[in-house]
């Protein structure tokens, strides 16, 4: 795909308005038809964003999508750079997605169409027309009606945005949800402040988010009710790969063979699910030592790969396991099934060796040095460790719900 022209800013030009400063947009909200659906993304888009614009346009009358890798919660510049490198591609995946709408909209004669040039169509006082959103429940109603990517200056106005505990600036701190299952305090801090951010700046009536990222949620979900932030957080659910590994922006830097080694990481949580879901066992000691017994049986597949000089092992570990309360995220030793419960899972994938085990007849026969160069290694050629997270999400028992 060649790349997109770009402005002076260096921004690539796109045919859906793009908008860096708070100002602009402030003065486009009033101009928006109603609902107004924010989907707040860091960039490097797949199919999972995808699914989430697909959503925000089926409930929304227009869509402000949000690029912005926060540094606030980003702990290298190196982050920051690969986000930053993806606008061509991201841009027209939306621009892609926003032609989809026109022609669903088209088809469907649906009146509301979004506001792209920023002149409502609906007249001054009219209310938001709920006719239009059943009509239509589940196609898509709405366009892009903008690009949102700020400056840092836009986001941060008095400090430059900061990961340290005791940064300077203005941040929110969400307790004790950020402790609980991933104990990343200062990470989910920069995550409220910038979404908090986002929702005063974006006036949205909903904002969409995915389940992958359940402590996100439950984090988010707290920062506005205690804030009393007057937008419904939509929980989308999460897209897979073939594998069940949920997709990410960052499942592309793992390379081949830690890649095909990722898959474990659902299989584990999955069939941790299937003994709630089926077997309706409640105890957490029993449900996670299913999960366990899964990464057990896949550290030993690994193991003997590299102890026969078969091929080329990775090697993993477990980092936590993880049953909780899903409002709370207190871990629990029994699920409440009218409740349910959120089980969360980290592996961390080790750095690849040079050999990994290799016998030097198989090393011979394959040329390990070239397969080495022409592999796909990943992330700054395997040598990184890298931390993968998965939650899946024990739904309450219906049945007991209802005779409550």
């Amino acid at each position: 795909m060649a790349p997109l022209s770009t402005t002076s800013s260096g921004i690539p030009k796109s045919s859906i308005p793009i908008i860096q400063a708070i100002p602009p947009l402030r003065a486009l909200h009033p101009k928006l038809s109603r609902p107004i659906g924010l989907v707040p993304t860091m960039g490097m888009l797949h199919s999972g964003h995808a699914h989430l614009i697909r959503t925000a346009a089926a409930q929304s009358a227009n869509i402000i999508v949000s690029i912005y890798a926060n540094p606030a919660q980003l702990l290298s510049s190196e982050d920051n750079a690969s986000y930053a490198s993806n606008l061509d591609a991201d841009i027209a995946m939306l621009e892609e997605l926003d032609s989809e709408f026109a022609a669903a909209v088209s088809s469907t004669g649906s009146s509301s169409q979004g506001d792209r040039n920023g002149v409502s169509e609906i007249e001054e006082g009219r209310a938001p027309s709920g006719e239009n959103m059943s009509r239509n429940e589940g196609k898509p109603m709405a366009r892009i009606a903008a690009i949102l990517i700020p400056t840092n200056e836009a986001m941060y106005p008095t400090h430059p945005p900061s990961t340290l505990a005791r940064g300077y600036g203005s941040y929110i701190t969400i307790s004790p949800l950020s402790t609980r299952l991933e104990n990343r305090p200062t990470y989910y801090r920069g995550v409220a402040t910038v979404v908090l951010k986002l929702f005063n700046a974006v006036k949205p009536d909903k904002a969409f988010f995915g389940e992958k990222d359940a402590q996100q949620v439950a984090v988010l979900k707290r920062m506005v009710e205690d804030f009393l932030v007057d937008v419904e957080i939509v929980v989308v659910g999460t897209v897979r790969e073939e594998d069940g590994l949920a997709k990410g922006s960052r499942n592309a830097l793992l390379g081949t063979r830690r890649r095909v080694v990722a898959g474990v990481l659902w299989r584990a949580l999955s069939k941790a699910e299937s003994l709630y879901r089926e077997e309706g066992l409640l105890r957490g000691e029993e449900i996670l030592g299913a999960a366990e017994t899964v990464f057990g049986e896949e550290i030993k597949k690994q193991d003997g790969v590299r102890a026969e000089g078969k091929g080329k092992g990775v090697s993993f570990q477990t980092e936590w396991l993880r049953i909780a309360d899903p409002a709370s995220l207190e871990e629990i030793e029994e699920v409440d099934p009218r409740i349910g419960a959120i089980i969360s899972g980290s592996i961390i994938l080790m750095p690849l060796k040079d050999d990994d085990g290799c016998s030097d007849e198989n090393k011979s026969k394959q040329g390990t040095r070239k397969a080495e160069e022409e592999e796909d290694r990943g992330m700054n050629g395997g040598r990184e460790r890298i931390r993968l997270i998965d939650y899946v999400v024990l739904r309450p028992k219906q049945e007991l719900i209802t005779n409550v």
